[in-house]
């Protein structure tokens, strides 16, 4: 029956008599199980493994290759291997080890799907996994889409392949799960009847990780309030996803109703918003280095509308790259009025400001490129205060040059930097007035400080100068710093 039911659910999932399949395959019970049942659904499928070595558990690890290798040997199926150093990725890139294996493993799956043309990259996960996943979900806060748990089937869209040439695939290509409507206990089941050799991974028995936590310690207890807990919680996954697909649509309508998007200065400067982005020049050749501007603006008064509208808040910023804890911030500040706001996403690529009646998403292009700024010495009688410069993405800053020793020196924020912000005698960490200002998630190479010939930082290019070189009475002497 078992076999019967995966052969079924492939055919539904798109599955056809010869297509391709490249089954991503640890050595475990549900990957090995996955395999072997497409092995025997009787559709002539051209089969694949993709097996990583994460190199976490030394020999167990070594001993999981060997397994998975063997057995494709034996049945003489083609074998994809590759071994990462996980802990220094996750030391490196600042992410927990489970991101990093999960970001390792996919990249790599995608560059075998986008360089051997495989019609579908088959992932075994089960209904357990999916409980899981939406519990997981629910605790660290999720969306609509994360209350969706674990999608079936997932189309890929690849540019370009891995040589960086177009791939001219006129099929598309897909994520399947095929063992989502088994649970793990009738997955174990097969691999007891069909003799199918697996291996245990040690640290699933362990709590260390958060997954683990919620399968061994949280759901035992659930099951002791309803013993069908898995199915219970895979079925409402199920109205989840119908649920949002049908307000899926109506959340697209209204947030093209909401966003005036831009991709070009000419579409900006030619809209009802340019006068409220008359400085926006200062950065506008770096803008366009990359191809577009991609600025969304959304009108506060329209917005605030809306009987519900940190809903479309969340809706608007987090396809952005924003958190949930970032957004919350955001609506936070829409409600208050007191001069501008601004807030970073996650990854540090889009910067959010509020102002002038306008919220307003950019790229931070200060990121993706080495930080330049241009500096002028002026006479302190042909320079006048700007009484307002919160329009600029990236506002001119005015020192005064004689505290200052030149040459100059552009750096990212190093761990414990402090400077004395504009009004302030003391002084405080770079991190802690970034925070400040909302930049709480910030990357430190989003930011740079830059610093005198004496090693003290004198300002933060296009964000604040430092007390001490503020302009007074004897100033004689303007220094003038821009991001170009």
């Amino acid at each position: 029956m078992f076999r019967y039911g995966f052969k079924k659910h492939l055919v539904e999932l798109g599955a056809d008599y010869g297509t391709s399949v490249l089954a991503a395959v640890s050595g475990g019970v549900d990957s090995m199980c996955m395999l072997d049942a497409l092995i025997h659904c009787q559709l002539d499928l051209k089969i694949a493994v993709a097996h990583v070595n994460f190199n976490l558990r030394g020999q167990e690890s070594d001993a999981d290759t060997q397994l998975v290798t063997q057995w494709c040997s034996e049945r003489g199926i083609e074998l994809h291997t590759a071994s990462f150093p996980t802990e220094e990725y996750a030391t490196e890139h600042k992410i927990s080890i489970e991101m990093a294996a999960r970001e390792l493993r996919y990249n790599w799956f995608y560059e075998l799907m986008a360089t051997h043309g495989y019609d579908f990259l088959a992932i075994a996960h089960n209904a357990n996994d999916n409980a899981e996943t939406l519990l997981l979900n629910l605790t660290r806060g999720c969306g609509i889409e994360g209350i969706g748990g674990i999608r079936e089937k997932v189309l890929l869209e690849f540019e370009e392949d891995c040589e960086g040439n177009l791939s001219g695939r006129e099929t598309p290509q897909y994520i399947i799960r095929p063992l989502m409507a088994y649970s793990r206990q009738q997955i174990e089941k097969y691999a007891m009847k069909w003799e199918v050799p697996f291996r245990t991974d040690s640290t699933n028995l362990q709590s260390d990780f958060s997954r683990n936590r919620i399968r061994n310690e949280v759901f035992p207890q659930l099951a002791r309030i309803n013993p069908s807990v898995i199915a219970t919680f895979n079925r409402n996954i199920r109205h989840f996803q119908q649920a949002g697909n049908i307000l899926q649509n109506h959340i697209e309508e209204k947030c093209s109703q909401l966003c005036n998007w831009f991709e070009t200065i000419d579409q900006l400067m030619e809209s009802p918003f340019a006068a409220a982005m008359c400085s926006l020049n200062l950065r506008m050749n770096m803008i366009e280095e990359r191809g577009s501007l991609l600025m969304c603006i959304v009108e506060l008064a329209q917005l605030m509308k809306e009987p519900e509208w940190d809903f479309w808040v969340y809706h608007i910023a987090y396809p952005m790259g924003f958190s949930p804890a970032i957004i919350e911030n955001i609506s936070q500040a829409l409600k208050e009025d007191d001069g501008p706001k601004k807030f970073l996403s996650a990854n540090g690529e889009i910067i959010a400001v509020k102002e002038r009646g306008l919220l307003k998403f950019y790229m931070n292009v200060a990121q993706a490129h080495p930080l330049e700024i241009d500096t002028k010495v002026i006479p302190r009688e042909s320079w006048r205060t700007l009484k307002d410069t919160s329009d600029e993405i990236c506002p001119t800053l005015y020192l005064d040059a004689d505290k200052i020793k030149m040459p100059l020196e552009v750096r990212p924020v190093a761990p414990g930097d402090r400077f004395s912000p504009l009004g302030l005698h003391g002084s405080k960490k770079v991190t802690d007035y970034l925070t400040d200002i909302k930049f709480e998630h910030l990357h430190k190479s989003s930011v740079n400080v830059l610093c005198d010939a004496s090693g003290k930082i004198i300002c933060i290019p296009g964000l604040q100068i430092s007390n001490h070189t503020r302009i007074t009475s004897s100033t004689r002497q303007v220094l003038t710093i821009t991001i170009i």
